[in-house]
């Protein structure tokens, strides 16, 4: 099975400090925690160090951007070992705000029961209005018992708000996580999709069996999302397009089922798929 999780930033994660477990401990059983803060302040390293130090965690990654267990373009749950996957169409929450609460309300499903802390861990998306109204849904949804915050001047109004629902805890950032430029992002992203897809087929896919929230962008590349019981299996690239049918680059190991409906959304990824197919 590909490891997507060794592609990224995420392979060293730095020494957990007395500050982060001092937090950590205060994490209970069964409790939800939203982990907050701008982009490179520290947040998934943070909820790294509570899976090491804490039994039975459950990871929501909710940046669909910098996606540590799947692909760009998603969000995922982690939960007993096993990768629960929805696609949202876009790199970036911002626009994609619906899908997303979408997304976590079938992950809240998926989660009954869990005993475990579920932690939460958010994008770096938090600067405008349209942000923090997200996070602010976010919350409505969750419902989190805590809301741990990497203090900056963007997360003030975000405290502010968010008090009248939550415990807040207020950390600062840290200074040992590397910054990533934009460029490098770009490069990671492309670097998953191209992992994913490393043995790939092409399939024919009606176009009765989508639903298509796509725009012509000559930067951008249509990609579907395969759903069933609300969440995505599979996930495929168009490469043709005739007026009936979508010739469709899916991963080798794509089978085809029954599926709820298909998503077609487009992403500022190109991927150039000669001379990769596997053929059977």
């Amino acid at each position: 099975m590909i490891d997507l999780e060794k592609i990224g930033k995420f392979s060293d994660i730095p020494e957990v400090s007395e500050d982060w477990k001092k937090v950590i401990e205060r994490i209970r059983e069964r409790e939800r925690v939203l982990v907050l803060g701008e982009t490179d302040s520290g947040k998934t390293s943070f909820c790294i160090a509570v899976e090491k130090l804490k039994k039975n965690v459950a990871t929501v990654d909710l940046d669909p951007g910098q996606q540590r267990f799947f692909i760009p373009g998603c969000v995922s749950l982690k939960l007993k070992g096993k990768i629960f996957k929805f696609f949202i169409g876009s790199t970036t929450p911002r626009f994609s705000e619906w899908m997303i609460l979408l997304a976590i309300s079938t992950f809240l499903q998926k989660l009954k029961g869990h005993k475990g802390p579920i932690i939460f861990d958010m994008p770096g998306y938090i600067k405008e209005d349209r942000a923090l109204m997200l996070i602010l849904a976010k919350i409505k949804l969750i419902k989190p018992h805590k809301i741990i915050i990497f203090k900056s001047p963007e997360t003030e109004r975000i405290k502010n708000f968010s008090a009248k629902f939550s415990e807040i805890i207020e950390i600062n950032p840290n200074e040992k996580t590397r910054k990533i430029s934009p460029e490098e992002r770009a490069r990671i992203r492309e670097e998953k999709i191209k992992l994913y897809f490393s043995q790939y087929k092409k399939i024919s896919v009606p176009k009765t069996k989508i639903i298509n929230l796509s725009y012509y962008n000559e930067n951008f590349q249509d990609f579907l999302g395969f759903f069933r019981n609300w969440l995505t299996e599979f996930i495929g690239v168009v490469l043709q397009e005739d007026q009936d049918n979508l010739l469709v680059a899916v991963p080798q190991n794509f089978k085809d089922k029954k599926w709820d409906f298909i998503l077609k959304s487009p992403m500022k990824i190109k991927i150039d798929f000669d001379g990769q197919e596997r053929r059977n």
